[in-house]
């Protein structure tokens, strides 16, 4: 990242993931960051990480993402990032799109090169649980109808 810390950082992550670019998406992260994706555990490190990820584009791929808002707060070593966006989710076997509102916080931290890196990251959807958001519960579905 260029060492303007206002730059869109949340477009790095939203690029590596319509591409699905799961190297250029984990090269994001610090070694040691942590994780907390929606409906699952929590991530340690890059190599955690980097499973999580190459499963979920295994089953999923992400059609089109639309920030909806964005606030950045600048540290001197720290960035904290808050966004949401509207999703929609295309699941690689049978099934419906999935349609989604997420909102996320990122907290990025430079390293002593100057770089930012992704160091916490968490995500979570604002509709109903059952609503149709949740990869977990298209897979079940996926594997109930043989597919």
């Amino acid at each position: 990242m260029s060492q303007n810390p206002r730059e869109n950082t949340q477009q790095r992550i939203l690029e590596a993931s319509l591409s699905g670019n799961i190297s250029a998406l984990v090269s994001l992260f610090a070694d040691d960051a942590v994780v907390m994706p929606p409906n699952d555990t929590t991530l340690f490190g890059k190599d955690e990480i980097q499973a999580w990820w190459e499963d979920y584009f295994r089953h999923f791929r992400i059609a089109s993402s639309v920030e909806i808002e964005r606030e950045v707060t600048v540290g001197e070593h720290q960035l904290f990032e808050q966004a949401s966006a509207s999703v929609v989710i295309v699941p690689k076997e049978r099934g419906p799109r999935i349609r989604d509102d997420i909102r996320d916080l990122v907290v990025w931290k430079r390293d002593a090169s100057g770089t930012w890196k992704i160091s916490h990251m968490i995500w979570n959807s604002i509709r109903p649980v059952g609503s149709g958001t949740n990869r977990y519960m298209t897979r079940m579905l996926q594997k109930k109808s043989g597919h």
